[in-house]
């Protein structure tokens, strides 16, 4: 009897210690995935310092993610003159920090990981490089320039903010899938053209878009008309499994109560989901959804118009 409960007892301790492991992980996931958030809605000086007090915890220690988001931070910070003059060090440190980051195994994942925030990222890079030209600062030049040779040569160039004429180069490959028909390439292309446009609350048209005004907008200009709201395009539309999903259909996201969000999927059936949406901080831009923790987590289903 005092055996079986001694079991007992150590079998209790080792599920505490399981449990409390695993709502460890889950705090630095977290706090990891405030790192994503924070950066994605540009509030780079928030990124810049918690990745610091992340990169001196040694609890941290086994990922270079809080690395990876001080470097993109201080670079973008680094735009402005004054912070740049009290931060001298900025880009020569970033070179070293995406060095580590690129030839070690864990940083090689994340960079992965974070594949099409980087393109982003790259964009801005090159924005900033055309600022500095102008201004005839040589040696920062030369810095940001072989930066980008350097580290960021290998990722493909995005079109221009508001330039409705191009399709976004890195996304052209999956525009020649013969899995599709030829009205879901219609809705792809069409969606790509307004990439940049800003958000703009119940915006239904190129001046700027909400979320489900962006869906809306992009399926009536291929003569398909679906409700107005996120929660009625999903009401309405036929509902997928997640292994039915293809390009042109509809992905949803809830806050917890109601549908609240809605993209449009520009990835072909099987392959990791990438949507085009109307960001509240973004405008429109292309997120691919299982690299995004915030928005993976939020999913409330996936639907279709296409019979």
């Amino acid at each position: 009897m005092k055996n079986n409960l001694n079991k007992s007892i150590k079998k209790l301790f080792c599920l505490f210690l399981f449990l409390l492991a695993c709502s460890k992980m889950q705090a630095q996931i977290k706090e990891f995935d405030q790192l994503e958030m924070w950066f994605d809605q540009q509030h780079y000086n928030k990124v810049f310092k918690k990745s610091i007090k992340l990169i001196d915890n040694p609890e941290y220690d086994y990922s270079l993610l809080p690395l990876y988001y001080k470097t993109l931070s201080s670079l973008q910070l680094a735009k402005n003159v004054f912070w740049h003059k009290r931060n001298p060090n900025t880009i020569k440190d970033a070179e070293k920090n995406l060095k580590l980051i690129k030839t070690n195994s864990d940083g090689s994942k994340i960079w992965n990981a974070h594949y099409y925030e980087l393109i982003f990222f790259k964009r801005d890079m090159i924005h900033w490089l055309e600022e500095i030209k102008e201004q005839k600062n040589e040696v920062l030049f030369q810095q940001i320039n072989n930066l980008i040779e350097a580290y960021l040569s290998e990722l493909p160039d995005i079109i221009e903010e508001g330039d409705k004429n191009k399709v976004k180069e890195f996304i052209s490959n999956e525009l020649d899938s013969k899995n599709s028909s030829k009205i879901r390439e219609k809705i792809v292309k069409t969606s790509m053209k307004y990439l940049g446009v800003p958000y703009r609350y119940n915006g239904q048209n190129s001046d700027g878009f909400d979320c489900s005004g962006f869906s809306g907008f992009v399926y009536k200009q291929n003569e398909i008309e679906i409700p107005r709201s996120a929660q009625e395009q999903y009401n309405k539309s036929q509902h997928l499994k997640f292994d039915q999903v293809k390009k042109g259909d509809l992905i949803f996201f809830s806050n917890g109560t109601r549908i609240s969000h809605v993209g449009i999927i520009v990835s072909n059936k099987g392959e990791p989901l990438i949507m085009i949406h109307s960001s509240s901080t973004n405008g429109i831009v292309v997120t691919e959804i299982e690299k995004s923790v915030y928005w993976q987590k939020r999913i409330a289903g996936y639907g279709t118009f296409f019979k």
